[in-house]
């Protein structure tokens, strides 16, 4: 959609445990100026939860690409 669009630049809004993990993601597959910036933190009985879950997901995008 970048590309169609002639995007050179874009940001990705989402809760702070995931950032890093957008991030790498995204950045795979968009070769313009990326940004990060955080909608906010989960709940506050779900912080360890949710680092958790992304620090383990940040395997699943090595092992299955979304882009080549």
């Amino acid at each position: 959609m970048a590309r169609a669009r002639g995007w050179t630049s874009a940001i990705v809004i989402t809760q702070t445990p995931h950032l890093a993990r957008a991030r790498s993601i995204i950045g795979g597959c968009f070769d313009g100026r990326l940004a990060t910036a955080s909608s906010g933190a989960p709940a506050q009985n779900g912080w360890a939860w949710a680092y958790a879950y992304q620090t383990l997901a940040t395997v699943q995008p090595r092992l299955h690409p979304a882009c080549t």
